[in-house]
């Protein structure tokens, strides 16, 4: 049986590993700021202004003038799904992670 981080892992990698309209190290960065890490991947390239708002805004509260707005900038729905999905993860993560160190009475 896997554990929470094998399972953990494996949706980092499906998400980030795989190929797409945005590159591996964009997807990773939004990720790690979705988390609450500095939105760079080692080595990977920074966010640009509008995908820092608008992973924020993912990984708090979305609304339909995010999306519109990060649509208007980078021209395509494959990018705009793929940042949605990274930060979504991301922020998941962080969730979990503060709720499990909460049942383990760490917080």
């Amino acid at each position: 049986m896997q554990s929470l981080q094998e399972h953990a892992d494996g949706v980092r990698e499906a998400i980030v590993g795989a190929p797409g309209e945005t590159s591996s190290d964009l997807r990773a960065s939004a990720m790690a700021r979705a988390r609450g890490g500095e939105g760079f991947a080692a080595g990977g390239e920074g966010l640009v202004p509008i995908v820092q708002a608008f992973v924020d805004a993912v990984a708090h509260r979305p609304r339909q003038a995010d999306v519109e707005g990060l649509l208007a900038s980078v021209r395509s729905e494959d990018a705009v799904l793929e940042i949605t999905l990274a930060a979504a993860a991301g922020a998941g993560f962080a969730r979990a992670e503060h709720g499990l160190a909460a049942l383990r009475g760490r917080r």
